[in-house]
């Protein structure tokens, strides 16, 4: 069991072998706003964003419209001064833009100019995700089936394919993070009955449901709503402006994001950093693994890599060759195969166990040799003839110190 050492043997913080640690920077982040309503509150959600764009206190704004079709209008509001982002409607196309983005944000802020808005309509973009992957599931070799059986068959969205859509806008409220600027999503909401899985109604109270992912209130720096009036409700702030929403200062009828992002949360463009995201990731599968293993093109150095990245399932049992092996062995085992010998090293081994005089001496060579093993640098033929030539080395000793013995007792019988 691994325990701390004594405070007097260290010069700083101790730290178990894995643990990396840094102090934290104490820098806000970016201000990001989730600003969503009913279908009646369009008209206020344009407003409140146009009017960010006439603030003085901000910079060039681009208005990334995904399957709405207002950003041009809301330019005739006063003050409004915003660029239309072209794209195709493409994953790909809007991800390059939100890049493009970052990039003008990181030179207006290098330039010390005013932050970059950005205003990105998310309904359009989850409706998106949400047809590709009801297309995929749509076009399956199953859902292909069925439809020959019956046309009109219902089609349901495969896990997987959902999956993937949660996968890919994941990556672009990451890219959203990235803009050192104030991002606005917009979205929208809706009051629904509930009902079982053949539509009908169960009586139940109704729920309000967005027409975005579920997720993004979390993401957001503040999430408002605009149910009807004048006044949004905020419903979510994750800031350490404000443990919850209700100690903020009351929002009045002349509200504004731009006093939201700079009054209310302190936005301070010298002071803000972009956050530090460091997204989950699944860990490959052992097969996944194994079968980078055995391909011959794998360098020793990359089966290292690869013993590393199996270290939590070395136990586990896999199947190579038509045998179960562990994987941690197995890895070693082929890695060993793999390594190609140092020169150098083999002829230094092999002269050390030539000039060693006594057993003993010859005795510590083995974890000189082992060492190299594990560092590639002998390959299987020259650790057979290591062996062979430590075997032949330790018998020659073995039969001098035996003879030297034999003397030495005749000596003292003949004395």
């Amino acid at each position: 069991m691994m325990t701390a050492p004594s405070p007097e043997t260290t010069d700083g913080p101790w730290r178990p072998h894995g643990l990396a640690t840094r102090l934290p920077s104490g820098r806000p982040s970016w201000p990001v706003f989730f600003v969503e309503g009913g279908m009646e509150d369009g008209g206020a959600i344009i407003h409140a964003c146009a009017r960010l764009t006439a603030s003085p206190r901000t910079g060039r704004a681009f208005w990334l419209d995904v399957g709405e079709g207002r950003q041009d209008e809301a330019a005739v509001i006063e003050g409004a001064d915003y660029e239309v982002v072209v794209h195709d409607g493409s994953v790909r196309s809007i991800m390059a833009a939100l890049e493009g983005v970052q990039q003008v944000a990181e030179q207006a802020n290098a330039d010390g100019e005013p932050p970059v808005v950005l205003i990105i309509t998310m309904v359009g973009v989850w409706r998106l995700l949400s047809d590709w992957a009801r297309a995929r599931s749509v076009h399956n070799k199953a859902a292909r089936l069925k439809r020959h059986e019956d046309p009109d068959a219902d089609i349901e969205v495969t896990r997987h394919h959902r999956n993937d859509s949660y996968d890919v806008h994941t990556s672009l409220v990451a890219a959203l993070r990235r803009i050192p600027g104030i991002v606005v999503m917009t979205g929208r909401g809706h009051w629904v009955h509930p009902t079982d899985k053949s539509g009908q109604p169960t009586g139940g109270p109704p729920e309000y449901v967005l027409d975005t992912h579920w997720g993004l209130g979390s993401i957001a720096t503040m999430w408002l709503r605009l149910a009807g009036g004048t006044v949004p409700q905020i419903v979510a702030v994750n800031s350490w402006r404000a443990p919850h929403p209700s100690a903020l200062p009351p929002l009045t009828e002349d509200w504004s994001l731009e006093a939201l992002a700079f009054d209310v949360l302190g936005l301070d463009p010298a002071a803000a950093a972009v956050p530090e995201v460091v997204a989950p990731r699944p860990d490959r599968s052992p097969e996944a693994i194994l079968a980078e293993a055995v391909d011959k093109t794998t360098t020793w150095a990359r089966m290292a890599e690869l013993y590393r990245e199996a270290q939590p399932v070395h136990a586990l049992v896999v199947t190579h060759e038509r045998r179960e092996e562990q994987l941690g062995p197995l890895l070693a085992r082929l890695a060993e195969e793999r390594a190609v010998s140092d020169p150098r090293v083999v002829a230094d081994l092999h002269t050390s166990i030539g000039v060693a005089s006594s057993v003993p001496a010859l005795k510590q060579l083995p974890d000189q040799i082992m060492a190299a093993i594990r560092l590639g640098q002998v390959s299987v033929a020259d650790r057979r003839r290591l062996q062979v030539s430590y075997g032949d080395r330790m018998r020659e000793l073995q039969v001098l110190e035996d003879e030297v013995a034999r003397q030495r007792e005749a000596e003292e019988v003949g004395s």
